[in-house]
């Protein structure tokens, strides 16, 4: 057994085993267990040195000693400086370069590779960490250089020291013979630990993948073996601290880079194997790091993706599945095979039973888990975009669901993939900027995708989960005054309110009041200062203004009473700045009724598209002093939440207690209510938060719509309305 193994738990010792491999799985740094190999090949590249040095002794004693006849003709003095001097010069000349084995031992303490290893330390850890530093407190050279003098002065200063009278060749072949033997024993038992090392090669390298932090699944040894070797070769160049730096992952890595098959391949199985779920934690995080690090290797894997050679199908979907397992910031731009290697995933097949081609399901599934995940940064969409093969497959998913007859499985190949298409695509019209622009043109231009769309949003008989996400697409096209604006998301937008406003067909089909209300945030949207939409929907004989109007008046569901309210606030909002009389009264009619129980920011509209005698008789039915609190409350109740979230709220109250105090009417007898709610000093307490000066933001929370007047100037403009109280309140 060598020396860096450890002896077998004993029955008793199972149980606190497992507890110490718990308790190292919890520390910041695990020992690796690929620390034994490399202290096996330090060890193994020594010994044969050693042996050969030892072995070289025994030549030159016999050669020399022995039969040189230096035995008899020399008195004991010279016979002691004269072997020492021959053994020094010996060994410097056949006993090669101790340097290299030297730099390895005193590596291995300075690097405290025995406490490395992070086992307890047994007695044959002992007996390593004493041999190496005895042999590093006394190596050959330096005792040789020490001595060598010595013996020299002595014998000038003392030319009758050693001399006891007796005879020297009794003395000297005694002693000669018996030093001979010594050396040919040691050479021996070296060259047993030799041999003994070579035999324990595979025994070590398999215990190494089998260890408890590893537990590899895929038996391979090959990736182990060449790992050996390059310890081995880096430890021969006399790179110590490269050779104690190295360790599984970083091998597999540079194993991607080369350009020789079989290294490739292990590479990529040794580095599938290190990213398992049964691999430590430390480990696996590690390894996923330093590949998501190094360009090359991420470059290797999408390449091999790319190829569809059948020799390379099990590598391949490795390749593909750690690919999967890149960071989600992981940034696609700069490598050439990435979109190419996504697409022939999307499409990769294999041979079934029956002996025709068909779906390869697993890696479709892989492909499409790396698309959402690419798609999920902003930074990658412009390569998503400009990728024409990924357009045209997105088109055809998507299409391709409507074709389907029957309702299919969630967990069906085609489901996923239109499912996965149209998530990308509600990404990109998502986007913001001048690439968010760009992105909504262009998806726009394509006639067949936006004909997919709007008949998924219309067809009942597909799953709500496609169809929410095909309204998620459509309401990216908000996002930009061209794509808002234009003629196919005009016919979108009143195709999403008719939704909106149609009836369940079960009153308690929460799917179908989900899906309502994803088309209704959508069309407020979509109406947002967008007078083509508005107009749309107001000159439409469809009933819609008629049950908008029974949402507000009878809707039980908060939610729809909200976007309701939100829907008619654009609505009045675009016929005040128009001052279409005529439609003032339509949308009047469908919302004076319930004003004061409305979205707050609906009844500031429609207050403003009503007479001041209406408004007037409107607050004076609900309590003109009532409801001047109320707003006073709201704004109170925003302050306090104001650090957590956006309380957008705020804007709709104060700009409705400016209206209230403008000019005429009873603005004295409301100005006194403000006054003696203590509406001043809540004004004076509002903090404005950065989402209140935009009225329209991203899903990913970037503005895209400012308002033109700041949260902040509103409040000085009521500040100055309101007057002190007497009291200084």
């Amino acid at each position: 057994m060598i020396c860096i193994c450890c002896p077998p738990k004993a029955d008793g010792a199972a149980e606190a085993g497992q507890r110490a491999i718990s308790i190292r799985q919890n520390a910041q740094d695990l020992p690796r267990p690929e620390w034994k190999i490399t202290l096996f090949v330090f060890l193994e590249m020594f010994l044969p040195s050693a042996t050969s040095s030892v072995a070289t002794v025994g030549v030159v004693w016999a050669t020399v000693v022995l039969l040189g006849g230096f035995v008899s003709k020399l008195n004991i003095l010279d016979f002691w400086l004269v072997i020492a001097v021959t053994l020094i010069q010996s060994m410097r000349i056949f006993g090669g370069d101790w340097n290299p084995d030297q730099k390895i031992l005193y590596g291995l303490l300075d690097k405290n590779i025995i406490d490395r290893l992070g086992h307890r330390r047994t007695l044959t850890m002992w007996k390593a960490s004493v041999f190496l530093r005895c042999i590093r407190s006394c190596p050959a050279e330096r005792h040789g250089a020490s001595c060598h003098p010595g013996y020299v002065n002595t014998h000038l200063v003392y030319p009758g020291f050693g001399d006891t009278g007796q005879s020297t060749e009794d003395i000297n072949q005694k002693t000669s013979i018996i030093i001979f033997y010594g050396v040919a024993i040691a050479q021996a038992l070296m060259s047993y630990l030799v041999f003994a090392y070579s035999q324990a090669r595979s025994e070590l390298l398999c215990m190494v993948y089998n260890c408890e932090d590893y537990r590899f699944v895929d038996k391979d040894l090959e990736a182990m073996r060449l790992y050996y070797i390059h310890v081995r070769k880096i430890c021969r160049d006399g790179r110590i601290s490269a050779a104690l730096d190295m360790n599984l992952a970083t091998f597999a890595i540079q194993c991607l880079k080369s350009n020789e098959r079989d290294v490739n391949h292990s590479g990529i199985r040794l580095l599938n194997n290190l990213t398992q779920e049964v691999v430590a934690e430390q480990f696996r995080t590690e390894a996923i790091t330093k590949l998501g690090d190094s360009h090359d290797a991420v470059e290797s894997l999408f390449r091999l993706v790319a190829s569809t050679s059948p020799e390379e199908k099990r590598e391949r979907k490795m390749a593909a599945l750690l690919i999967a397992k890149l960071p989600d910031s992981f940034h696609i731009s700069g490598f050439l095979f990435a979109m190419r290697s996504v697409c022939s995933l999307l499409e990769a097949t294999t041979d079934g039973a029956s002996g025709m081609v068909e779906v390869d399901e697993v890696l479709v599934r892989v492909g499409l888990k790396i698309l959402d995940k690419f798609s999920g940064h902003v930074c990658n969409m412009p390569d998503i975009s400009d990728s024409h093969e990924l357009t045209a497959k997105i088109t055809r998913f998507t299409s391709h669901i409507i074709e389907i007859s029957q309702p299919i499985d969630a967990n069906h190949i085609d489901f996923m993939k239109a499912k996965c298409s149209l998530s990308v695509l509600g990404k990109l019209t998502g986007a913001t900027g001048k690439r968010g622009r760009v992105l909504r043109q262009d998806i726009l231009q394509n006639i067949l995708l936006l004909s997919s769309i709007r008949e998924m949003v219309q067809n009942p008989s597909i799953s709500f989960v496609l169809r929410e996400l095909a309204i998620l697409v459509i309401d990216g096209f908000a996002l930009g005054p061209e794509t808002r604006n234009c003629g196919a998301t005009r016919k979108m937008a009143m195709e999403l309110i008719s939704i909106f406003c149609s009836s369940p067909h079960e009153a308690n089909d929460e799917d179908q009041i989900k899906f309502q209300l994803a088309a209704g945030r959508a069309v407020t949207r979509l109406t947002t200062e967008s007078m083509s939409n508005c107009d749309a929907i107001i000159m439409a004989e469809d009933g819609n203004l008629h049950a908008l109007r029974g949402m507000i008046s009878s809707q039980p569901n908060t939610l729809h009473l909200v976007v309701a309210a939100n829907v008619l606030r654009n609505l009045c909002e675009h016929l005040t700045l128009t001052a279409d009389t005529k439609r003032q009264d339509t949308i009047r009619r469908s919302g004076q009724e319930n004003m004061a129980t409305a979205y707050l920011s609906l009844a500031l509209q429609l207050s403003r598209a009503i007479p001041e005698e209406e408004f007037s008789d409107a607050l004076n039915g609900v309590g003109c002093e009532r409801f001047v609190q109320k707003l006073n409350s709201v704004v109170n109740e925003a302050n306090a939440r104001a650090a957590d979230r956006s309380p957008g709220i705020r804007r709709s109250a104060i700009e409705m207690a400016i209206w209230m105090m403008r000019p005429g009417g009873d603005q004295l007898t409301r100005t006194q209510h403000f006054v003696d709610c203590g509406m001043r000093s809540t004004l004076m307490a509002v903090k404005a938060t950065r989402e209140e000066s935009y009225k329209l933001l991203s899903a990913g929370g970037v503005p895209v719509l400012e308002h033109e007047e700041s949260l902040s100037a509103l409040v000085k403009s009521a500040l100055r309305l309101i007057p002190e109280a007497p009291n200084g309140q």
